[in-house]
């Protein structure tokens, strides 16, 4: 029983995935482990942060906050 239970995990493919990038006037470093499932974490993770970036960036003069600042009404 105990082999069977060391064996089925090693079985897994388990894969660290690192995303490094820039955002926020900064960088961040983001890892998670991928299983070999087909997933999207990367795509969806880009996603959140452009849009986080987009809106809230004051070191992006074309952001929301940034466009606010100025007194424009922000484009949507």
């Amino acid at each position: 029983m105990l082999a069977f239970l060391l064996l089925g995990c090693a079985n897994k493919k388990e894969k660290l995935i690192t995303l490094n990038g820039l955002a926020f006037g900064t960088t961040y470093k983001i890892e998670y482990y991928d299983f070999g499932t087909d997933s999207k974490i990367k795509k969806g993770i880009d996603f959140v942060v452009r849009a986080i970036n987009k809106s809230l960036s004051t070191y992006l003069p074309e952001s929301d906050i940034s466009e606010i600042n100025k007194g424009n009404t922000p484009k949507i």
